[in-house]
């Protein structure tokens, strides 16, 4: 009688009777031991009880350790900072980069719309060019958005660039000055988690587009 590993790891006992139930043996045995050493282990169905929390770095880490570590991740989204459009701490910033944008009225320009991920409010929307638009038309862009998973849109913000020009804001007013859009007027439309955000091209033409979004967290 031996002492074999089964298929699955648990003991079970076996009668040799023969050379081949042996051979059987000796297989099942190699077999569940090339498993334990493989790097491409199937762990499914696998549960271990009174896991402790990780303290390597290459540990496995408890539901108890990834509950903790949500908030810090939330934390972290809200307080991301970018360069380019002035966002500060608390502030967020959403992005759309395109090239060779010309008029397109109502047509999306980005191939995925964005997804908002959490709540949050309109600090201030522009656009920018990497050279001066030189058709005989201004650059006009439409952000979009839609709350009903794509199937209406509205227009969120104009935003203009002038025929000669590279930015869309005065430069008497920078974006990092700003606390509201440029244009509308108070209460300016929240931005709820699963909103979808699309650009179009109303006018005009670029060889490069950059448009910035700045949210903040509160609605103050």
């Amino acid at each position: 009688m031996v002492v074999d590993s089964g298929k699955f790891g648990a003991l079970t006992m076996r009668v040799i009777n023969s050379l081949s139930d042996a051979q059987i043996v000796l297989k099942e045995l190699l077999d569940w031991k090339d498993n334990q050493i493989s790097k491409a282990k199937d762990q499914r169905g696998l549960q271990i009880k009174n896991a402790g929390d990780a303290t390597d770095p290459a540990d496995l880490v408890t539901l108890r350790q990834l509950k903790d570590f949500f908030p810090n991740i939330k934390k972290k989204i809200a307080a991301q900072t970018t360069a380019g459009g002035g966002a500060e701490l608390g502030q967020g910033e959403f992005s759309f980069q395109a090239e060779n944008v010309g008029a397109n009225p109502g047509v999306h320009v980005a191939v995925n719309d964005f997804s908002v991920d959490i709540t949050q409010y309109q600090r201030v929307n522009f656009c920018y060019t990497p050279t001066t638009v030189s058709s005989s038309k201004n650059l006009i862009v439409n952000i979009v958005i839609s709350s009903d998973f794509g199937k209406t849109w509205s227009v969120l913000e104009t935003m203009t660039v002038a025929v000669g020009s590279q930015i869309s804001w005065p430069t008497s007013n920078p974006p990092i000055n700003r606390t509201v859009p440029y244009s509308g007027s108070p209460p300016y439309r929240t931005l709820f988690a699963g909103d979808l955000l699309n650009f179009t091209i109303e006018s005009g033409n670029a060889k490069g587009l950059t448009i910035k979004m700045d949210t903040k967290s509160t609605n103050a």
